[in-house]
């Protein structure tokens, strides 16, 4: 069974409990899919291609969005490389250097790592909640 079809089987028994919740934010169950697919939209017009296993360096802040990055990078098929933020500047590049990082993403609050890579900044959970749509099937911007 694939990712979406979890998630769609969790969000039609489950509807309108609540699958995630931090500092106030509430996402239920039959909302997750819808998010995650707006996440997997997010990253796919990044250039990032459906299946590729590009490798996705992901700075985490501290909120919900972490994981549904995480989520919508294992929908388009792309790994995740999560950054460790207590590694001291001077080693992350060491670290993180041998993954060939297709580019990174920040999820909403993170510190940019000093990387040399191109860092996109993800949507918060309202912004992804407003975007739920079908994968792929974004509109263009």
């Amino acid at each position: 069974m694939s990712l979406m079809g979890v998630l769609d089987e969790h969000a039609g028994s489950r509807g309108k409990k609540v699958c995630l919740e931090f500092a106030g934010k509430k996402l239920a169950w039959r909302d997750l899919p819808g998010v995650v697919c707006a996440c997997g939209n997010f990253l796919s017009q990044l250039n990032l291609e459906q299946g590729n296993g590009d490798r996705v360096v992901v700075a985490p802040g501290k909120g919900p969005e972490f994981f549904m990055l995480l989520l919508g990078l294992w929908q388009i098929g792309a790994v995740p490389v999560i950054l460790n933020p207590d590694i001291d500047p001077s080693r992350l590049e060491q670290a993180i250097g041998p993954v060939n990082a297709t580019l990174g993403v920040l999820a909403p609050g993170a510190i940019r790592p000093e990387l040399d890579l191109e860092f996109h900044t993800a949507p918060d959970m309202d912004q992804l909640k407003g975007k739920a749509q079908p994968f792929n099937q974004a509109e263009p911007t």
